[in-house]
């Protein structure tokens, strides 16, 4: 009769050691589990002599945060031994993560752990995790490009591609930058917040910076956005253009006979933001009419639709907003803006980065610090 072989309590997988081994390295390189997931889809789908795992090894492999959890709490409870058995690059990355591996304090840190309300506070840090990567990923300084605002009211929503979805990651209300994953669960953010502090006692202060920084750039977008609108308007009030909306209604396939001054406005923009000198075309319609289209960095915009006039005159009006001195300067002033809170999103993300790749909080919120203090 076969004896069954137990699983030692900290392995928490039933993946082939040569298995994890690779999956352990994609973690090492990539600290969420975000990032982790797009590299292993990555190594499995590209081209034959690139594959890092074999078709018969993918079956062993179950996408999803708990496999991925599962993987670092492993990389972070195995005894010495284990960790002794592993490649050379990856005894580094463990031994960085654990350096009482190394200082001789490993086993009463093993004791220690096995002496609290283990279940309960390993539950809580992969909570804790969880937030931890929505707000690295979520810590992005906005593209100046999307940020062509005509009007700025109390509430502004920012939001990014993450892959084929987008997300609202940044709230602008009341002149004050939010993060979603702020409002998203105050009591867990609160709770990532304790434990980032202490590790970290700027946190508060350079995360306060950067969200100043981001409004400022709001509202500069802003103010560029209506300085270019305003120029049109401008010459829209000396040579009395007709404005229109681009289509004659909802459902229409059909140019609107005038200025799509929104849609001429934003184009601009883009433009002014990119640097880019904008190209036009003009195209006959059956109606004997013509309709302007404009190239701009990302693709080509229908910006009016009349006679050859009244498309010479939009055409220079935009070539010459484009061009202006005072344009150009607030565009440089921008620049140099989002440069500074990028700097500073750069530096607050390194740390965040050591702490994802370690997988544990340093210091107490309030709901581990009852349980470090029962084991005590």
């Amino acid at each position: 009769m076969t004896k069954l072989k137990l699983k030692p309590e900290w392995v928490k997988t039933d993946i082939p050691k040569r298995i994890k081994i690779k999956l352990w390295r994609i973690m090492k390189d990539n600290p969420t589990y975000k990032s982790w997931e797009e590299a292993i889809v990555g190594k499995s789908y590209t081209s034959a002599q690139d594959k890092l795992f074999a078709s018969d090894e993918l079956k062993y492999i179950k996408m999803g945060s708990d496999t991925y959890r599962a993987l670092k709490y492993e990389i972070m409870h195995m005894p010495l031994e284990e960790v002794l058995s592993l490649p050379a690059d990856l005894q580094s990355w463990v031994k960085q993560l654990r350096p009482e591996l190394e200082s001789g304090k490993y086993e009463t840190e093993v004791t220690k752990m096995a002496s609290l309300s283990e279940k309960y506070l390993i539950d809580h840090y992969g909570k804790l995790h969880e937030v931890l990567e929505q707000f690295y990923d979520q810590l992005r300084t906005p593209e100046l490009s999307e940020l062509c605002l005509f009007t700025l009211k109390d509430s502004v929503t920012v939001s990014y591609s993450y892959g084929e979805m987008r997300v609202p990651v940044i709230i602008y209300e009341k002149g004050a930058i939010k993060l979603d994953v702020e409002v998203s669960d105050l009591f867990l953010w609160g709770c990532l917040r304790e434990h980032l502090v202490v590790e970290f006692p700027k946190f508060d202060e350079n995360l306060s910076n950067w969200k100043t920084g981001v409004a400022t750039i709001v509202k500069r977008c802003h103010n560029l956005t209506k300085t270019i609108a305003d120029e049109f308007k401008e010459r829209d009030t000396k040579m009395r253009w007709d404005s229109a909306k681009p289509y004659l209604s909802p459902d229409s396939k059909e140019y609107g006979s005038g200025v799509y001054h929104d849609v001429l406005t934003s184009s601009a923009y883009e433009c002014v933001i990119e640097n880019y000198a904008p190209q036009f075309r003009q195209i006959s319609d059956s109606r004997g009419l013509l309709l302007l289209n404009m190239e701009c960095p990302t693709e080509r915009k229908a910006v009016a639709r009349g006679g050859s006039l009244l498309l010479g005159q939009v055409e220079q009006c935009c070539l010459d907003i484009v061009g202006k001195k005072t344009v150009k300067q607030k565009v440089r002033h921008l620049n140099l803006a989002k440069g500074e809170v990028e700097s500073l999103q750069k530096s607050i993300k390194q740390d965040l980065r050591l702490v994802l790749e370690r997988g544990t909080f340093k210091g107490t919120c309030s709901i581990c610090s009852d349980l470090v203090a029962k084991s005590g």
